[in-house]
């Protein structure tokens, strides 16, 4: 009989990214981001299917593309400025069998990178993690042979991201332009005693 798990979640995080500004006057202006994420999973006496997808602001703490920037300057003598988050997308696909000696599975992933809820200054940095990647794409297929207490694992993981220049003039959002793609092979073997 099939198992199926299902469920989502929403978070409101804020920040305050300095408390003092370069002018030396003490500032408590922050930026907010809310996220949702909905995830499920099916286990079939073949299969096991897991997926999940992320929509969310400002998400450095989960390592996925994204950030802040600064939306408005209230006081350029002050230093003081308005921030809007950068939204970032994700969504990932894994299916594996289930049997005892071997399995075999493919996780498939796209994180996209949406740009700020708001416009961003013109000339302003953007603070954050792989804020000029426009998008990011996974595949790794694996295959994994138990016997006894040993495991023998294989995986095979191609990255491929899309870097690109952030040039707020051509994109208010800060979105990269002009991208270029980036690939990465790896080969991963792991070896595993259970005692």
């Amino acid at each position: 009989m099939p198992q199926l798990f299902f469920g989502g979640a929403v978070a409101y995080k804020k920040i305050v990214p300095e408390l003092v500004t370069p002018n030396r006057y003490t500032t408590d202006a922050f930026v907010a981001g809310t996220s949702y994420m909905g995830f499920a999973k099916a286990s079939f006496q073949p299969l096991t299917i897991k997926m999940q997808y992320l929509l969310g602001q400002n998400l450095t703490d989960l390592l996925q593309i994204g950030g802040y920037g600064i939306s408005k300057i209230v006081d350029d003598d002050k230093g003081f400025v308005e921030y809007t988050p950068l939204r970032t997308q994700t969504s990932w696909l894994d299916i594996h069998t289930n049997g005892k000696t071997f399995q075999a599975g493919v996780f498939l992933a796209r994180s996209e990178n949406l740009g700020a809820t708001e416009n961003l200054v013109e000339g302003s940095p953007l603070t954050g993690f792989g804020t000029d990647i426009a998008l990011l794409y996974r595949v790794a297929p694996r295959l994994v042979f138990n016997s006894g207490r040993a495991r023998f694992a294989f995986e095979t993981e191609y990255t491929r991201a899309d870097f690109g220049t952030i040039n707020i003039s051509d994109n208010s959002k800060g979105i990269p332009q002009n991208t270029e793609t980036v690939n990465n092979l790896r080969i991963l073997l792991g070896v595993y005693l259970f005692l």
